[in-house]
């Protein structure tokens, strides 16, 4: 049977190295070009193409599956199965009906349940404390075909949008592997979603990572675990007539009141501790970052910046 692994993100490449170990290997791996990254802006593979290089795995890159050109290159392949896992690609219907087997797509979510772009961030930043894993035959809407597996996955309390993504990588590779024998010999009869039960999630923007400290101090801490890496989450703060950019990587909630007029004031823990007040607790300033500067613990951004207690974080 011959295997076509489309992905391009991290939660991509977790999964094609399952597959890899598996008696269901692909054949060949689409994925998008290589992009600069970094202030020196050098071109770097994405995750699923380093993971196929390692393992002799042909690659085709693509910068989309729209154009009838890149259309007819995965029509020439003649595929039996088409994998898809972490991509930005829409494929057209000339791919998805290309293989006998289908087009199945792992997706970071319990569907219906948050279809669209930022699943895992969603179920963070709206604390859940359950998520999962589904795979579909894809049709031509996103995140709509019917479906083939489904498998709950408990949200601990702290996830970050890292750690989630990961577990929820292991567990779809893991899912797909155990699907697919029944689902190639024709055992599995796939579900039609409820369109009803849908919930959508926007993609999440830099703006969207601003903090505002009127929030609760839980609300922040969830918006921190959830948009670290991308956007990242951030605040500005006056330093000798500057303004910066104080990025906050790590971060976590407290229950100590706060009252309204302080909120976005630094203050300090009986630990020494950095901390920020909002509108209900504070937030403790775990691991941060000032534009241009590497990243530090609280304490070292305290400590290398004297004289901020008492400022008030914009």
């Amino acid at each position: 049977m011959k295997i076509i692994f489309i992905g391009t993100g991290k939660f991509g490449s977790i999964v094609l190295s399952k597959l890899l170990k598996s008696k269901y290997k692909p054949d060949i791996v689409v994925c998008a070009y290589d992009k600069p990254v970094g202030r020196s802006q050098e071109l770097c593979a994405c995750e699923t193409k380093q993971v196929a290089t390692e393992n002799k795995i042909e690659v085709l890159e693509l910068d989309t599956v729209k154009e009838e050109k890149n259309i007819k290159k995965i029509v020439s392949l003649k595929s039996d199965l088409i994998i898809v896992a972490d991509t930005n690609f829409i494929l057209p219907k000339e791919v998805l009906d290309l293989p006998k087997h289908g087009c199945l797509n792992i997706h970071p979510s319990l569907l219906p349940q948050y279809r669209g772009p930022s699943p895992i961030q969603s179920v963070i930043f709206w604390g859940k404390t359950e998520t999962g894993v589904t795979i579909i035959k894809m049709d031509e809407r996103i995140d709509h075909g019917p479906i083939v597996a489904k498998q709950k996955v408990s949200v601990i309390e702290g996830e970050t949008f890292e750690g989630l993504r990961n577990k929820l990588a292991e567990a779809g590779a893991d899912l797909l592997v155990k699907t697919l024998p029944d689902w190639v010999s024709g055992k599995i009869n796939p579900l039609i979603q409820i369109d009803e039960d849908a919930i959508y999630t926007k993609k999440f923007e830099k703006e969207d990572g601003r903090i505002d400290w009127k929030n609760t101090a839980d609300y922040i801490e969830r918006l921190v675990r959830a948009l670290n890496p991308w956007p990242g989450t951030y605040t500005f703060f006056n330093r000798k007539e500057e303004i910066k950019r104080l990025k906050i990587l790590k971060a976590k909630a407290t229950d100590l009141e706060a009252k309204s007029f302080e909120e976005g004031k630094l203050t300090e823990t009986q630990e020494k501790k950095p901390a920020i007040l909002c509108s209900q607790g504070i937030l403790l300033l775990e691991e941060v970052q000032v534009e241009g500067k590497n990243k530090m613990t609280g304490e070292e951004f305290l400590n290398g910046y004297h004289g901020l207690i008492g400022i008030k974080f914009e």
